[in-house]
C-alpha cells in the first residue's frame, strides 16, 4: 500500500507537463459493492485530473475508468476529456473542452460532448456562460447554462441554471461548501423536471492523519422517496493522501440496498477554470441520483 501511494502523486508529477504553474492534481482508486436479495454490483474505479497554466493559457486533461461487474459479462467505461482557456484580459478567459467516452462491451457508438464558455472574475466571484452538445449514437442534446460562484478562504457557494434546449426543461442547481483544516462540510440541490436532489457530505478530522466520513442523498422521485446514508473513516498516507472505507445503505421504501466502499484518494490545489467545474453534462444527472455519489 505505501509502495502505490508514494507512486500515485510521484506519477502524476513526473508526467505533468512542464508549466509556469501547476493549479490542480487529483487521482483516485475506489471499489464498491452493492447488494441486495442474494444480488450484488461491483464497479472499480480510477481517475486522473490535471490543470496547469503557462502564461495567459490554462489547460487541463482528466482521465476516468470505470469496471463495472455484475456476476455476469463485465463491461469497462473509459472517459477522457481535454480543456483549454485563453485570458484575454485579467478578469475574462475564453475557454472549451472535448470529452469523449466509450464502453469496451455495449454500445459501439461513443459519446461525445463539446462545450464552449466564458468566465469573468470579479474579486471574490465568477460569472459564466457556456453552451454544450451531447452526442450519441447520430442524435444530439444541447445545454445552455448560466452560473455565479463566489470563493473565498473556507467558502464556497454557487448558483446555475442550465437550459435543456432540445427537452424544453430548465435545471437549478445550488450548493455551498465550507473546508477548514479541521473539517469539510458540503450542501449541494438540484432540480430537474420534478426530480428533486440534496446531497450533504462532511468530514472531520480527528486527528491530522484521521478522519471520520459522513453523507446523506436524499432523492424525491415523485411517488416515492429515496434516501441514501453512507459512514466512512479515513487514514492519512501521507500528505494529500487518504485511504477511505465506508459502509452505507439505500432505502427505497420497497427494499434496501447494502453498500461497502474503499478509496485511495491524492487531490491538491483548486482549478483555475472554474467553467470546468462547473459545466452541465449528461454525466451530470447521474450524480445527483443515490447510488453514485
Amino acid at each position: 500500500m505505501k509502495t502505490i501511494t508514494i507512486a500515485l502523486p510521484a506519477l502524476m508529477l513526473s508526467a505533468a507537463p512542464l508549466l509556469a504553474e501547476t493549479n490542480y492534481m487529483s487521482g483516485a482508486l475506489s471499489y464498491d459493492r452493492w447488494s441486495a436479495d442474494g444480488g450484488s454490483l461491483s464497479q472499480t474505479n480510477g481517475t486522473l485530473g490535471y490543470e496547469g497554466t503557462n502564461g495567459k493559457l490554462t489547460y487541463g486533461l482528466e482521465l476516468d475508468v470505470t469496471r463495472i461487474s455484475s456476476g455476469g459479462p463485465n463491461t469497462s467505461l473509459i472517459q477522457g476529456t481535454i480543456s483549454a482557456g485563453y485570458a484575454f484580459t485579467q478578469n475574462f478567459t475564453l475557454l472549451g473542452s472535448y470529452s469523449r467516452s466509450g464502453f469496451s462491451d455495449g454500445p459501439s457508438d461513443d459519446l461525445e460532448t463539446f462545450m464552449i464558455g466564458g468566465e469573468y472574475r470579479l474579486n471574490d466571484y465568477t460569472f459564466g456562460l457556456a453552451a454544450s452538445r451531447f452526442s450519441f449514437d447520430g442524435g444530439s442534446t444541447d445545454f445552455a447554462q448560466a452560473f455565479a460562484e463566489y470563493s473565498k478562504g473556507e467558502y464556497t457557494a454557487y448558483a446555475s441554471v442550465v437550459r435543456v434546449v432540445d427537452e424544453d426543461e430548465t435545471i437549478f442547481e445550488v450548493g455551498f461548501e465550507r473546508e477548514t483544516e479541521q473539517y469539510e462540510v458540503s450542501l449541494d440541490y438540484m432540480h430537474f423536471d420534478g426530480l428533486n436532489s440534496v446531497n450533504l457530505s462532511g468530514k472531520y478530522n480527528v486527528r491530522p492523519n484521521m478522519r471520520v466520513l459522513a453523507g446523506v442523498n436524499w432523492l424525491d422521485f415523485g411517488p416515492e422517496d429515496i434516501t441514501q446514508i453512507e459512514l466512512g473513516a479515513g487514514y492519512m498516507i501521507s500528505q494529500d493522501t487518504w485511504f477511505d472505507v465506508s459502509v452505507g445503505r439505500l432505502d427505497m421504501g420497497t427494499g434496501h440496498i447494502n453498500q461497502v466502499s474503499m478509496s485511495l484518494t491524492f487531490e491538491t490545489g483548486k482549478r483555475r477554470l472554474r467553467t470546468t467545474e462547473r459545466a452541465f453534462g449528461p454525466y451530470d444527472l447521474y450524480d445527483g441520483l443515490p447510488l453514485f455519489f
